[in-house]
């Protein structure tokens, strides 16, 4: 980040982030139809120029509308593990397939916004760990012209590791 005019050169920053994400699954056809699936992945994403520009608690910013010098924000880091079935069976002149899945994400330096003691302001920061759990149910039904599909996905997220 750079200040071009000049009057805030306390903005200057330069920021460098770099990771490796692995991801590995696996499948298993239990039955001609049915297979059981299960994978890890990580991802990260690094903080955007507001977050960055908008995190030290000494000077609160309004985020929509300002950046100020701050200190630098961690990347966040997610792990993610997840497990489930899928299958299809044939159904008249169409075909059904359907899918239940697990899943649980544990981020790392995840990046919240937090109020300032000055009302209206706030600052980004990151926490040291967020957890997101859950349900995904998932059917589609196609036949010639028509798709039909539904989808649902519980979701139970936390600050912190619960």
């Amino acid at each position: 980040m750079g200040d071009l005019l000049g009057t805030s050169p306390d903005l200057n920053g330069n920021f460098t982030f770099s990771r490796l994400n692995p991801v590995v699954g696996l499948t298993y056809k239990i039955l001609p139809g049915m297979t059981f699936y299960t994978g890890y992945s990580e991802a990260n994403r690094a903080p955007t120029p507001l977050e960055l520009g908008c995190a030290n608690p000494a000077k609160p910013c309004l985020p929509e509308g300002s950046l100020v010098s701050d200190p630098p924000l961690q990347q966040v880091v997610a792990r993610t593990r997840e497990a489930g079935l899928r299958g299809n069976v044939k159904v008249d002149s169409g075909a059904l397939d359907w899918k239940l899945g697990l899943f649980r994400t544990d981020s790392q330096n995840d990046i919240i916004q937090v109020s300032s003691i000055i009302q209206g302001r706030g600052v980004f920061q990151n926490v040291p760990g967020t957890r997101r759990r859950g349900l995904e149910v998932g059917a589609q039904y196609q036949t010639a012209p028509w798709l039909f599909y539904v989808n649902y996905a519980l979701v139970d997220a936390h600050r912190g590791s619960k």
